[in-house]
């Protein structure tokens, strides 16, 4: 592994086969990483977050990942170079997904979200399962719609979710640190007070939504699969799914029926809808 010698926080790079993408992942997480986005790469690249340089070496030394790893940030002059880099993008036909530091010229009639993923990448809001989740809620929401998102990572669905007209959004995940960055996202988007940020899963939930996005690698999708067709929401939106996955994503939702399927650059988006 190579890369720069710092005392706070890095990033980590790994490259890997499409098939791998979340063998990478869940390996990258079980050693130590706070964090895994799956980057818009051929082939498919992952940028983990760790700690510290010590923290990432000693996490990843004696694995296969080690001679495939490269710390991509780790002092301050890359840090902005990144941010330099990321001018966000504009998603659909209404949204433009940009960082707070970006000075992209605007086009008229689109809802901006701005989106800080901060240090420990959850997620910058322009990957194509992102995207793909944000085209179908243009479609999917309706005005006063009450949306769930699982695994919210920085709030951007349900951030999206509330400023497409759903009347409140619950924001949900399993990690501390994603927690914070979701409510510090919504606070920005001047939506804080109609999105419910919780960390936790489906059970945080207590009425019926009536939409569901999730967007999750196979093995966490499959993991509430069950949890959140219990809920009976109208729709439900899914991304992070690998094209070859969709089979099993389809079987775990019945009796859910599948309205919309789509696939972008190897990955797959699911629209379903309560029969």
């Amino acid at each position: 592994m190579t890369g720069v010698v710092d005392e706070g926080p890095v990033l980590v790079e790994v490259s890997c086969k499409p098939s791998d993408v979340e063998l990478v992942s869940l390996a990258l997480l079980e050693n130590g990483a706070g964090a895994v986005e799956v980057l818009d790469s051929v082939p498919p690249r992952l940028r983990a977050g760790f700690p510290s340089r010590a923290g990432a070496e000693l996490a990843l030394r004696g694995t296969d990942l080690a001679d495939r790893a490269i710390i991509v940030t780790g002092h301050p002059g890359e840090g902005e170079r990144w941010r330099e880099r990321w001018a966000g993008a504009e998603v659909g036909r209404h949204l433009d997904v940009r960082p707070p530091w970006s000075n992209r010229a605007r086009s008229p009639g689109r809802t901006v979200i701005e989106i800080d993923p901060g240090r420990d990448v959850f997620g910058s809001g322009t990957h194509v399962s992102t995207t793909m989740a944000l085209e179908e809620l243009e479609v999917c929401v309706g005005e006063g719609d009450v949306a769930v998102d699982v695994g919210t990572g920085t709030g951007i669905l349900a951030i999206a979710a509330v400023q497409l007209g759903a009347e409140r959004a619950f924001a949900l995940d399993i990690d501390a640190v994603a927690v914070h960055a979701a409510r510090r996202n919504a606070r920005r988007n001047g939506v804080g007070p109609r999105v419910n940020v919780a960390r936790g899963g489906p059970e945080c939930v207590r009425i019926r939504p009536d939409g569901i996005m999730c967007n999750l690698l196979l093995g966490d999708q499959l993991g509430v699969a069950r949890a959140l067709v219990d809920m009976g929401a109208r729709w439900a939106v899914l991304t992070g799914i690998l094209e070859y996955q969709t089979a099993d994503v389809v079987t775990a939702w019945a009796p859910y029926e599948v309205r919309t399927a789509r696939c972008r650059g190897g990955w797959s988006s699911l629209v379903f809808v309560r029969p």
